[in-house]
């Protein structure tokens, strides 16, 4: 087109992303192998008349706003906290069902 036209290439993909006529990829990732990908969904398929297991990782931090902060008198401060200066607390939960199952938090099983 840029040929026929007697204009730039990167002037012919503007004109064509605006009309929205765009090129798709047709190719898939390296790492993913045809024979990987059809003997997981087989397996997959096997599974499909057990329960959802819906597994969730969340990480909290312990302090949620700063308690102490210095800021000229009469001014407010708006910065957030810098660094890794609070804990954080990891919690894993199972849901099976509507139902919590097993809680972890920090490597330690809750119920």
């Amino acid at each position: 087109i840029a040929a026929r036209f007697d204009c730039a290439l990167p002037s012919v993909w503007a004109v064509l992303k605006q009309i929205k006529v765009i090129l798709k990829k047709t190719t898939s990732f390296r790492e993913q192998k045809p024979e990987k990908v059809s003997e997981f969904l087989d397996i997959l398929d096997n599974l499909k008349d057990l329960p959802v297991l819906y597994i969730d990782e969340t990480g909290i931090n312990r302090y949620l706003y700063r308690p102490y902060a210095g800021a000229p008198r009469g001014e407010k401060v708006y910065d957030k906290i810098s660094g890794r200066r609070f804990e954080r607390t990891n919690e894993v939960e199972q849901k099976l069902n509507g139902s919590f199952l097993i809680r972890y938090i920090d490597s330690q099983i809750r119920e």
